[in-house]
């Protein structure tokens, strides 16, 4: 399997990472940490003295992870966009192809019955289809 099959086929994973990467930041902002009174376990952290206490290391952790996600789903948004920019240039016909055999992982005789032609057709315009995007889907 090529590149480009491979990552047409990772598309509709690449869209529900990012919803999940989404859903995990709405679940991070919305939970609830209690900061409670500064207590003994104060010490200082580094060779400087500086005192830095659990709550705050804490919150600087949260940060760096929230921070971490949001570059994750710029990322993979980018992804997505650079594919859907592919696909904007292919005729209904050729984008019908690419969803039943690479989003919906039909098998090539279900596409030709589903399409009403030979497998040998779907074989010779999947192949057609997937030259004209190989030069835009650049990962």
């Amino acid at each position: 399997m090529s590149n480009i099959e491979q990552t047409l086929k990772n598309y509709p994973i690449l869209q529900a990472e990012i919803n999940r990467l989404k859903l995990e930041l709405m679940r991070m902002d919305s939970e609830y940490m209690g900061i409670t009174a500064i207590g003994a376990d104060i010490k200082p952290s580094t060779s400087t003295n500086k005192v830095c206490s659990s709550v705050e290391s804490e919150c600087i952790h949260r940060e760096e992870h929230k921070q971490y996600i949001q570059i994750m789903i710029q990322q993979k948004s980018l992804d997505l966009d650079i594919i859907d920019n592919a696909l904007s240039v292919l005729t209904e016909e050729e984008l019908q192809l690419i969803t039943l055999r690479y989003f919906k992982k039909r098998k090539r005789d279900d596409v030709a019955e589903l399409l009403e032609v030979s497998p040998r057709c779907v074989w010779s315009r999947t192949k057609d289809i997937l030259n004209k995007l190989e030069p835009l889907i650049i990962m």
